[in-house]
């Protein structure tokens, strides 16, 4: 059951994050899109910080996990409330604003078959070059729940705790994603190259055998993943037709999808058999994603000028 209900809530994020990010990336063009992405990552995490603990705060008052999670009911209500007053200010998101440097795809392209345009058919190769370097840190970033196994059962952290340090965790991402989309905005994507040595960080730090370096190693997690899931998705909407924009970003979260489910059954089963070679395969793959960035990023200026 618990499997199934955090299946059911990825696939809601499906749903709503390519439409998200390409909303995201038109609205913030004026104020520069690393920032955009930063701020909006930002609150989002302040939320997921906040959240933990209302919910621990709630069960350790009621001893009652049902009424601990009944309270996110208000946030999601207060959500939808907004985002009803959001779409009646602007009825049409796309008149907000110029979405990419690329120029709109030839209407010849635009009429071709509806599945080679969802697979990305007609989008640059830089583009891709680009979604499976990305997509390789995502797939050696172990998730917070193998990370949270190893703090339980090897460290003897008692479970009331792990939300809190999660709490933490969100925390430290706010401001990894603040702090990389105002340096995006003034070096460029130049400054996404930190992300695959972060991702190689973690499991020598978190797996460790000291609760101290382990929690460093969870502080290293979370920088990562605020990068990630903030403004390593920025450069996207430089890569892309203006008209292909929320396509793009669905086919580069699914992408990323992908490769994150193979990372997770790997960092898994490895977790369970050998902490070292787990060191050592994420380390590897985070080698060859360092590489494919450089190399792609090199592309990516010809390729914005072209466009």
């Amino acid at each position: 059951m618990a499997a199934v209900l955090i299946l059911l809530e990825r696939g809601g994020k499906a749903l709503r994050s390519p439409s998200k990010s390409a909303l995201l990336a038109r609205a913030a063009t004026k104020v520069g899109r690393g920032k955009g992405f930063g701020v909006h990552k930002a609150l989002d995490q302040l939320g997921a910080f906040a959240g933990p603990l209302v919910v621990a705060g709630v069960v350790a008052l009621t001893a009652s996990l049902w009424l601990g999670f009944a309270w996110l009911v208000v946030p999601g209500v207060i959500a939808m409330v907004i985002l009803l007053v959001i779409r009646r200010g602007v009825p049409d998101p796309g008149n907000i604003g110029a979405t990419s440097v690329a120029p709109p795809a030839a209407p010849r392209e635009a009429a071709s078959s509806w599945w080679r345009i969802a697979l990305g058919g007609g989008l640059p190769g830089v583009f891709f070059g680009y979604a499976v370097a990305a997509a390789l840190t995502t797939a050696g970033l172990v998730t917070f729940a193998v990370l949270s196994v190893h703090l339980t059962r090897d460290l003897g952290v008692t479970v009331a705790w792990v939300p809190v340090i999660y709490a933490g965790a969100m925390l430290v991402e706010a401001v990894a994603a603040l702090g990389t989309g105002w340096a995006y905005d003034r070096v460029g994507p130049k400054v996404l190259v930190v992300v695959p040595v972060l991702v190689g960080l973690v499991p020598a730090l978190a797996f460790a055998g000291l609760l101290a370096v382990a929690l460093v190693g969870v502080g290293v997690w979370a920088l990562a993943y605020g990068i990630q899931d903030s403004t390593i998705k920025a450069l996207v909407a430089q890569l892309v037709p203006s008209d292909r924009l929320a396509g793009a970003y669905g086919i580069f979260a699914a992408i990323q999808g992908a490769f994150a489910m193979v990372g997770g059954f790997v960092a898994g089963y490895l977790l369970d058999r050998s902490i070292p070679l787990l060191i050592v395969v994420v380390g590897v793959s985070q080698a060859v994603a360092l590489v494919l960035l450089v190399v792609t990023l090199r592309r990516v200026r010809p390729a914005i000028v072209a466009g």
